[in-house]
């Protein structure tokens, strides 16, 4: 019998084997999601998640600077970034959007190989 057609008596002889009827019957659904070519590992997205982390300080600078560091260490971090942010580009658009000419903007330097080491062996512990 399936629990939820249990009668209140029932559940109290036997409440167990309903508790393990239900437990065991229970999917997450991340395990259920579609698997195509495209799926992340849940182990590949976590370490890139740490690479973000370890960049940002736990996300609290979270800054063009930070995330850039981070993605030129594992670039995966790009996707751990929209999942957090819930973002989806608008169709027809593309990643990353043109950045525009102006005088005032300056290139990002590239990442130190001191910065690029610390935030890698930071991302392993």
């Amino acid at each position: 019998m399936l629990p939820y057609d249990a009668m209140a008596d029932e559940l109290q002889r036997d409440i167990e084997s309903y508790v393990d009827a239900v437990y065991g019957s229970l999917e997450s659904q991340f395990l259920v999601l579609p698997r195509g070519s495209a799926f992340v590992e849940y182990a590949r997205f976590q370490a890139a998640y740490e690479v973000l982390k370890r960049a940002t300080s736990a996300f609290r600078e979270l800054r063009p600077a930070a995330v850039w560091d981070a993605l030129l260490v594992d670039s995966m971090a790009i996707v751990v970034l929209r999942c957090i942010l819930a973002c989806r580009l608008p169709s027809g658009r593309s990643w990353p959007p043109p950045i525009p000419a102006s005088p005032s903007h300056k290139a990002t330097p590239a990442l130190s190989t001191r910065k690029r080491a610390q935030i890698q062996s930071t991302s392993r512990a």
